[in-house]
């Protein structure tokens, strides 16, 4: 089963399989387990995930839900771009994962969630009124006053300045075609980088 909103800036999932596979992620998406267990695996970590848990997975990543049993689960997914024009920045980055690092601050967010749910069922036809887009801001606005990675100052200015420009680049390229396939050396010669210094760049700061 798959509930979904009909925006496409805001978007509601209400799944109750697992398709096992890998998924790689465009925008900002929250995963929160309703019922049962699940899984989830990205960079090469696994968190386990019970009923309750929330864990947001940021945009340009891959990874993999899998379960054995019964499950029930929402993801939200949110434009990327509506968070990097409210900050006025393309580097957006979010630590959000109630599982690893467990806090009040999620008793919140898992409440806003919770009653978006319930406006949305209420709403069987898929058509959003103004308490459920209100409910998605406010867990939008939790995520950048609570969650947002704060992006700390480089001692050479430089350097830094170097960095933030690629990072800027490398984001602002993605977004513009990630509704078709990216490859490592297209994206390299866009940058005038080899492929190879590319990768180690993505390893040491995109992963």
């Amino acid at each position: 089963m798959a509930i979904y909103s009909r925006s496409e800036k805001l978007k509601l999932e209400i799944l109750d399989k697992t398709d096992n596979t890998e998924r790689l992620n465009n925008d900002v998406e929250l995963i929160y387990i309703l019922e049962g267990t699940i899984d989830l695996k990205m960079n090469g970590h696994t968190t386990h995930m019970q009923s309750g848990d929330i864990l947001l997975v940021n945009a340009g990543k891959l990874y993999q839900l899998q379960s054995s049993g019964d499950v029930l689960y929402a993801r939200l997914s949110i434009l990327y771009s509506m968070f990097s024009d409210i900050i006025g920045s393309l580097n957006v980055y979010f630590l959000c994962d109630s599982v690893n690092n467990p806090s009040k601050q999620y008793d919140k967010l898992r409440q806003y969630i919770e009653q978006l749910l319930k406006e949305y069922v209420k709403n069987k036809d898929g058509n959003m009124d103004f308490a459920y887009i209100a409910n998605y801001y406010h867990i939008m606005d939790t995520l950048l006053n609570d969650f947002l990675v704060k992006p700390t100052e480089a001692d050479n200015q430089e350097t830094s300045d170097k960095f933030q420009k690629r990072i800027i680049r490398i984001n602002h390229y993605i977004q513009a075609n990630y509704d078709q396939p990216i490859s490592l050396k297209e994206l390299s010669q866009q940058l005038y980088l080899s492929v190879g210094y590319l990768s180690r760049f993505f390893k040491k700061t995109m992963v």
